[in-house]
């Protein structure tokens, strides 16, 4: 991996003992004065004193691992839409043709010649951009010229987690599964549903399943303070890689906590919140938080009047539609009132 304008490219998500440093005697944690790290054989450099400066670092508690990403402000990544663009441009015989090299952001303009094209000073082939335009599942970060997946195995929850493109700001891919609707809508679009069922809140707010940050973000537009709880770290990784997820980390009004929210949610006073977002994987792949313990523990920390948004799935689906009734039984059990549904929302709506 080489140093490039004063920011080293991503190197991975790794266990800290496969980590060594030289000018620094800790394992990573946040702003650790490394100016060399080793991961597995591969070296990072970074000539401006905190490693954060080139690279972040971050140790998860509990967890044992640490993750090692770039300045996401930095990343070059292209999908099969850029890709496919680049391609019909270099056969077309263009010499320039603009492109996003951060998921829809923004653009720039790129030289593209017979061999393929030249991103972030380094040159990718036709081969290359080929691979990229064949798979619409993911998302790849350009470095050195090679096109790299971002994805993460999580030894945590034993998923892997791919950062996915869509008509919009990308999701998620866990285990196969989209974490957002991206049938006739967008991710962003989507979490904005969310958001309307559940009201405006103003106030303290708890979201219980970071993911991409995208939730997290919009509400701390209008709350006073937003606690986003995420199970696994490697999800956190792909946020800082995802140029959509950086108010995750700009926003002061964010507090990101990592753990499961069925045992975090413990540490938190009799209503300390306001509002609650509740949008758990799904039931099968997170069962014990639809269960009425846990949502005895949400209306605990709920104060009275305080409202819940509770994201299920597609209410038209058999399973869905199952799912729902036992959702809105268990919550009338665990002392929420007026339980709506939502089916625009894909969920549905409690007073504590």
């Amino acid at each position: 991996m080489r140093e490039k304008s004063g920011w080293t490219a991503h190197v991975g998500f790794t266990h800290p003992s496969s980590l060594s440093a030289e000018k620094g005697t800790e394992r990573p944690s946040p702003g650790a004065l490394w100016t060399r790290v080793t991961v597995r054989g591969r070296t990072c450099h970074s000539s401006r004193g905190p490693i954060s400066g080139a690279v972040s670092v971050w140790q998860w508690p509990g967890s044992g691992y640490v993750s090692i990403v770039s300045d996401p402000n930095h990343l070059l990544i292209l999908t099969h839409r850029e890709a496919a663009a680049l391609l019909r441009a270099i056969e077309a015989g263009e010499p320039t043709t603009s492109a996003s090299l951060d998921l829809g952001l923004s653009t720039v303009d790129l030289e593209v010649s017979p061999s393929g094209a030249v991103i972030g000073g380094s040159a990718i082939g036709i081969l290359a951009l080929k691979k990229i335009a064949k798979d619409d599942r993911k998302c790849f970060e350009i470095v050195d010229g090679e096109p790299v997946p971002i994805s993460v195995f999580s030894e945590t929850t034993n998923w892997v987690r791919t950062l996915c493109p869509t008509s919009g700001a990308p999701t998620t891919l866990v285990a196969g599964f989209p974490m957002h609707r991206v049938k006739g809508t967008d991710p962003i679009a989507d979490t904005k549903q969310k958001i309307r069922a559940l009201g405006r809140a103003r106030g303290r707010v708890l979201d219980t399943a970071t993911g991409l940050g995208y939730t997290a973000i919009e509400l701390a537009k209008a709350a006073i303070q937003v606690v986003t709880v995420e199970l696994d770290p490697a999800a956190i990784d792909i946020a800082r890689r995802n140029p959509w997820s950086r108010g995750l980390f700009e926003r002061p009004n964010i507090r990101i906590v990592t753990g499961d929210v069925f045992e975090a949610v413990d540490e938190f006073a009799d209503s300390h919140f306001d509002a609650v977002l509740h949008d758990p994987p799904t039931l099968a792949l997170a069962g014990e938080l639809y269960s009425g313990e846990f949502y005895r523990k949400l209306h605990r920390v709920l104060r009275h009047g305080g409202k819940l948004f509770h994201y299920i799935g597609d209410p038209d689906s058999a399973v869905g539609a199952s799912t729902t009734r036992g959702v809105m039984r268990r919550l009338g059990d665990a002392g929420f009132r007026e339980i709506k549904r939502q089916p625009r929302a894909f969920g549905v709506s409690a007073i504590a």
